[in-house]
């Protein structure tokens, strides 16, 4: 993935930080700037790169936001990447995904992020709940607690631990998670429904 790195003129000593999903409040796109902020104040050489649509409600406060901060070199806003495998790519690049989200019905990020074989910063919902305690490839903080969130991501970017045990972790998630496995466990739900209302 050198040539991302080319194409956005990241330094080779800058650490990425990825954010996919909808950039708004509730998904912690607010959050992870102001914990970019707070690392590259401590001398922390970090670039944020953020892939989705800024919501329309936040379209004027988000990159005021990003001034105000004086983040405007720090963050890449890609906007909307339809390509999975260009996303794919964006995931090998990054060092830590961010995922600080406030509700996640499931949080399709966090499985992503394993099955590519990073750490990842999230919150106690959705699949992260289970997913990153039960692997160890990454560390949760409550939704809105950026000092617990600017801790772990120092500590996450500074332990070996978290890659490695993402990097090991890797092909259990990616066989547990892939379609076919979900497809199969699907079909065995719905065929336990049906004897049970035999």
């Amino acid at each position: 993935v050198e040539d991302l790195r080319l194409r956005h003129a990241i330094a080779g000593d800058e650490r990425v930080l990825l954010f996919v999903g909808k950039i708004m409040s509730p998904k912690g796109a607010f959050d992870s700037l102001e914990v970019l902020a707070r690392l590259k104040s401590a001398g922390r050489k970090l670039r944020l790169i953020m892939i989705g649509e800024v919501h329309s409600r936040e379209q004027d406060t988000f990159p005021a936001r990003i001034r105000a901060l004086g983040l405007e070199d720090a963050v890449i806003l890609l906007g909307a990447v339809a390509d999975r495998r260009e996303i794919a790519r964006y995931y090998q690049l990054s060092d830590v995904v961010l995922f600080p989200s406030q509700y996640e019905q499931f949080g399709i990020v966090a499985v992503e992020t394993a099955a590519s074989g990073r750490p990842l910063l999230g919150t106690p919902v959705g699949i992260m709940q289970t997913l990153v305690p039960r692997y160890e490839f990454g560390l949760l903080h409550r939704f809105g607690d950026i000092d617990r969130f600017a801790a772990n991501l120092a500590d996450v970017l500074d332990s070996p631990r978290y890659r490695e045990n993402a990097a090991r972790c890797r092909p259990e998630i990616l066989s547990g998670y892939d379609w076919r496995s979900i497809s199969a466990q699907t079909e065995a739900v719905y065929e336990r429904a049906v004897k049970e209302r035999r």
